[in-house]
């Protein structure tokens, strides 16, 4: 889900105009997408963070963001031990990633120029989430405090994404949440998982659509 919400924000910064960089030191942005299921994810992020320091002291105007699950948690907390990282921005907020960072690497932009073709390369199996966060506070797991509740995306959008991943060569559609089966019950006309499998499937160019993660309470249909 990472991976797949990562590609999505590059996708965004793609369209808008930026190109991918190697180096963190050739970057007019710098982007951390982070993970917290285990406390080994957020312990390299806080070594880089802390390596990133020294950059951002000799570079002041790159912009530098944290974003993915770390920073769903309190980012008061993460402002006051890394106030050199311009940006914390939670999982729900993600789309709108692209018109923060652009707005400050091109300063007096306000919105996103008008979008172009996709240039960056997609796998043969692309994952798109289709509903964030979860709501059933398991003991063991942090996934509910720090991505939220469970919200799922619209049809016309999982669609409109998967259309675009088949187009750029896509081959596997994988549909993808931490309760992948509850997708739509909360939606304003309530679906079903099994209703979405079917418009994916029926999509050209489609050859095989899975789904990850499901859990035991819920049966999609």
């Amino acid at each position: 889900m990472n991976s797949s919400d990562a590609r999505r924000l590059a996708d965004g910064l793609d369209r808008a105009g930026m190109t991918p960089s190697d180096r963190f030191e050739d970057a007019d942005a710098a982007i951390l997408y982070t993970c917290s299921v285990r406390q080994s994810a957020e312990n390299r992020v806080h070594g880089q963070l802390g390596h990133l320091k020294s950059l951002k002291a000799r570079r002041p105007g790159m912009v530098l963001c944290v974003t993915g699950c770390m920073a769903g948690g309190d980012r008061d907390e993460l402002r006051r031990r890394y106030p050199w990282v311009d940006h914390f921005v939670a999982p729900a907020e993600m789309d709108d990633l692209p018109r923060v960072i652009l707005s400050d690497v091109e300063e007096g932009r306000s919105c996103l120029p008008a979008e172009a073709d996709y240039t960056l390369a997609v796998p043969v199996s692309a994952g798109v989430t289709v509903i964030r966060g979860c709501d059933k506070y398991c003991s063991y797991c942090i996934v509910p405090y720090r991505r939220g509740r469970q919200q799922s995306r619209p049809a016309a959008d999982v669609l409109r994404e998967a259309e675009s991943l088949l187009a750029r060569g896509a081959r596997e559609i994988v549909l993808l949440g931490q309760t992948v089966d509850a997708w739509g019950r909360e939606l304003e006309s309530p679906a079903t998982l099994a209703s979405l499998l079917k418009q994916v499937a029926a999509l050209p160019g489609i050859e095989r659509v899975r789904f990850l993660t499901s859990h035991p309470n819920w049966d999609g249909r």
